[in-house]
């Protein structure tokens, strides 16, 4: 048997929002874990909801001193790098503003993640970021008295949130080029899915159930790809 560690966040935890309960909960049984019990994979998964790359970069240091127990790794960040402070944003839309990671930190921590890895033996795998609803997500943010307009005044218009998670995205699948290590495509399964916004929880960021299930098909067909 294969073992795999998942080092990520709520997406690779299973993590959808719930309409009715006006929270986030955590599937039973996420695409990764569908997708590992469907290939008889051995599977330990590390993620955790709100996780930034530093936060598992921290948590992943302490963890490999204790030595590694699974044989490939999959990596999934970036939703939460991406983010802004958007209380700050929508109390002054006239300042300067930095995500929670900075796209050159992002990536270098993340290669740092990759060849921690490869010293120990571990084949590394890295996962790109299921698309966002823009629209939605800035309804979410501002659901409890956040000021929109404000908020779309230093955005510029709205659909920069959309290209501003795809490049994080897009450097992934950099990382993952440059790094030799495999990637699984989630992106392109939401995008051949159709109107992907579908897949998509009321957040307009996490994926609900039909999303999840995406995902797991993404990884059932890469996991073949790679001989899994």
């Amino acid at each position: 048997m294969t073992n795999v560690a998942v080092w990520g966040d709520s997406i690779s935890k299973g993590i959808l929002y719930d309409s009715e309960r006006k929270r986030h909960v955590i599937l039973p049984k996420g695409g990764i874990q569908a997708a590992a019990e469907c290939l008889g994979l051995g599977l330990q998964n590390f993620s955790r909801f709100g996780a930034t790359i530093s936060k598992g970069w921290e948590r992943l240091q302490k963890s490999l001193s204790q030595g590694v127990n699974y044989d490939l790794a999959l990596l999934e960040y970036g939703g939460n790098d991406c983010d802004y402070d958007w209380s700050q944003i929508s109390a002054d839309p006239d300042g300067e503003y930095l995500p929670f990671t900075p796209l050159e930190q992002f990536k270098k921590i993340y290669q740092d993640m990759i060849a921690a890895f490869k010293e120990r033996g571990v084949k590394p795998a890295v996962m790109n970021l299921p698309p966002i609803d823009s629209r939605r997500y800035l309804q979410f943010v501002t659901r409890n008295g956040l000021s929109a307009q404000n908020i779309l005044k230093w955005l510029g218009d709205v659909e920069h949130i959309h290209r501003h998670q795809a490049a994080y995205s897009q450097v992934v699948e950099q990382i993952a080029l440059e790094n030799d290590c495999y990637l699984v495509d989630v992106r392109k399964g939401f995008f051949d899915a159709g109107d992907y916004r579908t897949l998509l929880c009321e957040d307009g960021i996490h994926p609900n159930l039909e999303g999840q299930r995406c995902i797991q098909r993404q990884l059932v067909g890469y996991a073949h790809a790679m001989g899994i």
